[in-house]
């Protein structure tokens, strides 16, 4: 059957694919046995690729689309007919529903354009913070620098409108005094070729302090990341790639798997 199709066999009505059995009893009180192997195909997909001039409308099956301009890097369609928005709106809601699809993804990608666009970089920070103790294992926690670091450099890799450029640093001392196995720091550098209308970019500087470490001690670190950040700044060129951005310098510091401290110089 199609999906989102259903199939009736003796009493029951099936919308999931598998082996299904059904006894009934023959003229002679005899047990006939049936026995159904029900495959689901899959959406039937085509891409269409069309060229319009700006402010040209476009027709696709019932609807039809108009550019209205960019937003922010974006495309962006405008449906005229109000009732075909709303019609459009909810099979798109009830598709995602259906499915279970996640929509991680989009909240990302707006938390990165804010940054990008009004320089509102801590909700992001703080969807790293959270995303990190969700996923986390007890094996994660326990690479402490080294995989807190390397999922915010991750997490700042899913997105077009920076070029994330980091630097490992194997000679970082910890507050004792010992290697503590490098950290990354990371220049946003933004996109400007692609994207010209980005009014900002971000210099990180990251530090990682095991969860009992006190509040001194997250101050001494505090402390160093401040220190260290202008030079870090300068020695990846940010004058020369930032062009007409705000340059956030920001000082990113977790104890554990919290937040500590997340200030802007």
């Amino acid at each position: 059957i199609c999906h989102g199709s259903s199939y009736a066999i003796g009493s029951r009505t099936l919308t999931a694919a598998g082996s299904y059995a059904d006894t009934t009893r023959t003229a002679l009180g005899c047990d006939s046995i049936t026995v159904l192997h029900l495959t689901i195909e899959d959406y039937l997909r085509n891409t269409v690729n069309a060229v319009i001039c700006h402010g040209s409308s476009y027709t696709f099956g019932s609807r039809t689309l108009t550019i209205a301009g960019t937003y922010r890097g974006k495309t962006v369609f405008r449906i005229p007919n109000q009732t075909v928005r709303e019609q459009i709106y909810g099979y798109l809601s009830e598709t995602y529903r259906d499915n279970d699809l996640s929509m991680e993804e989009r909240i990302r990608s707006t938390l990165m354009e804010n940054m990008a666009y009004d320089g509102d970089w801590r909700p992001f920070f703080e969807y790293v913070t959270e995303t990190l103790k969700r996923f986390a294992s007890n094996r994660d926690k326990a690479k402490g620098e080294a995989f807190v670091h390397g999922f915010t450099l991750s997490q700042t890799c899913l997105t077009n409108l920076y070029l994330p450029v980091s630097e490992l640093d194997a000679g970082v001392r910890d507050l004792s005094g010992h290697g503590s196995g490098g950290y990354a720091d990371i220049y946003l550098q933004p996109m400007l070729g692609i994207y010209p209308d980005i009014g900002h970019s971000y210099v990180l500087e990251l530090k990682y302090l095991p969860s009992k470490a006190t509040d001194a001690e997250v101050a001494a670190a505090r402390e160093k990341a401040i220190a260290q950040i202008t030079r870090y700044a300068e020695s990846v060129g940010v004058e020369r790639t930032a062009g007409h951005t705000q340059v956030h310098r920001l000082v990113l510091l977790w104890r554990g798997m919290d937040l500590a401290v997340a200030e802007e110089l």
